[in-house]
Parts: C-alpha cells; sequence; structure tokens
C-alpha cells in the first residue's frame, strides 16, 4: 500500500505540474512562441535535435513516471524544424503536380533548382519567373531537346499553385480520339481549355490527321480569349513553331504572347541520369 500511496503521489505531483504549465504552453502558442523556452523547471529535457535533420525542434520529457504520457498531453505544441516544414511542403505539392500530369522524372523541378549555365540560360529563368508571378496569357519555349524547358514550365506551375493540366500534344490528340468510340471517355479539350494552368509539352507540326489542328486551335483560343496562363514547349525552331500552330494564332499571339525563350544549349539529360534512378530506387521501395 505505500508503494502505491508513494507512486499516487508522484503521478498526482507532475499532473499538477502539468496543469500549471498548460496555459503557459497554450499562450506561447497562440503566440507563435516557442513554449520550452519559457519553461524553466525540472519537467523538461533538452534533446530538442530534429531526429531526421538535427537542428532544433523537439522535447525529451525525463520524469520519474511514464514520459510518454507527458509528452502526449503536450505534443500539440511540438513544432517541426525548418527542413521537416520544407519537406512536408514539397512533398504535398509534389501530389498535386502529379495530379495535374507532371511525370514523375519532373515532380522536382523548381526555379531553385535549375542549373544556369549561360547568360541566355539566366535570361531565360528570370523571363520564367516573372511569368509565373504574372500568369497571364502564353509563353512559348523553344529549341533543342533536354535543355530545360519543361523543368522551367514545372517549376512556373509550382509557383502558381500546382493545379492545372500537362500533357504533351500526342497525348492531347490520343485523348482526343478515345471520344470518337467512347461516351464517356474525358473530354481533353474542354480541360485544357479551362484548366487553370496548361503546360503543353512538345508541340510539332501536324501529322496530317484531320482533327489535330482544330483540336490544337481551338484550345489555344479559348485561353487567349479568357487569359489563361499556358506554357508551350517545343523542339521545333521558331519559324517551324509558328508553321504548327498557324497563321491565325500566330497572329492572336501578338496580343498575348507573354515571351518566347529560346533554348540553343546541348542537352542536359545525361547529367540527371543519376536522379532518375534515384527516383525509381525510392518509389520501389516505397
Amino acid at each position: 500500500m505505500k508503494k502505491q500511496s508513494t507512486h499516487k503521489g508522484k503521478a498526482d505531483a507532475v499532473n499538477e505540474e502539468i496543469h500549471k504549465l498548460m496555459p503557459t504552453v497554450r499562450s506561447a502558442y497562440l503566440d507563435g512562441k516557442l513554449w520550452r523556452e519559457k519553461i524553466t523547471d525540472g519537467l523538461v529535457g533538452r534533446d530538442t535535435r530534429c531526429p531526421h535533420h538535427g537542428i532544433d525542434q523537439e522535447l525529451d520529457m525525463d520524469l520519474s513516471i511514464s514520459a510518454s504520457q507527458i509528452a502526449k498531453a503536450l505534443r500539440f505544441c511540438f513544432h517541426p524544424c525548418q527542413h521537416c516544414r520544407l519537406d512536408a511542403q514539397m512533398d504535398h505539392q509534389s501530389i498535386m503536380l502529379k495530379q495535374s500530369g507532371v511525370p514523375d522524372n519532373l515532380l522536382h523541378a523548381t526555379f531553385d533548382n535549375y542549373t544556369v549555365k549561360t547568360n541566355g540560360e539566366k535570361l531565360n529563368l528570370e523571363r520564367a519567373k516573372e511569368f509565373a508571378a504574372v500568369q497571364m496569357g502564353f509563353i512559348v519555349m523553344t529549341g533543342n531537346a533536354g535543355n530545360g524547358k519543361s523543368h522551367l514550365a514545372v517549376a512556373a506551375l509550382r509557383v502558381a499553385g500546382c493545379r492545372g493540366r500537362v500533357l504533351t500534344q500526342n497525348s492531347l490528340i490520343y485523348e482526343l480520339r478515345k471520344r470518337y468510340h467512347d461516351n464517356h471517355a474525358d473530354n481533353i479539350v474542354e480541360r485544357c481549355m479551362k484548366t487553370r494552368f496548361l503546360i503543353l509539352d512538345d508541340v510539332e507540326e501536324s501529322s496530317g490527321g484531320r482533327d489535330e489542328f482544330p483540336a490544337l486551335s481551338g484550345v489555344l483560343t479559348y485561353r487567349h480569349d479568357h487569359k489563361l496562363p499556358s506554357v508551350l514547349t517545343s523542339n521545333l525552331k521558331l519559324a517551324d513553331f509558328k508553321k504548327a500552330i498557324g497563321f491565325r494564332l500566330e497572329d492572336r499571339f501578338r496580343e498575348s504572347l507573354f515571351d518566347v525563350l529560346e533554348f540553343t544549349g546541348p542537352s542536359r539529360r545525361s547529367e540527371q541520369r543519376s536522379r532518375y534512378f534515384a527516383n525509381k530506387t525510392t518509389q520501389k521501395k516505397s
């Protein structure tokens, strides 16, 4: 009986201390401050490093009874470290980007991790940032394959909120033709018309299908008329790109074109090989 009484006395004492601390904890939490800086008694042990990044983050309760009980009572006050917050934000953005159609190998793309090697690339980066801030009209990225056009396009989508539609011209036509045999298939043309942010990748000259140009023209004309942000990328030279979109769209672009960015450098895809396989390995484990 004596041991039970002693244990009960310790538990009551700790509960009383917790009760005293809770107003201070709530106040500090609501004020956006780290409450542990206000608590100086023996209840708090100060191993506050984030286990993932080694940065000041969490509290370790060192008590004569179960520390987990105290940690559970105060857990709503724990603040993740800055890197954990960034990781959580990036994970959430990646989910939204993937839902918008961004391929796995571009989910990492941001303006910050775009590598600039020439003055031309520096200018392209700055103009892409400005377009992402304006979020209106068209920006066209033309030039050699594998030198960062799609990277900058996805980075702009990320800044614009990660919600939109990302697809290639070939995918647009493929999805369009599904409706010829299935009335319940997704109306891809309408979705591309009305999505809040469109990235149409790999724009090319028509392969000869009678439905290709009307679909492309319909999407881009609607977005021109409604001032919706659109990124068009192409491996064509600028003169050939103009032929691909036709005279009428080219004329509309005189009004709604934000800029044309030309990419002249060599392909960088060999430099991305290690990232590509690292991403695939991570996905397989998860």
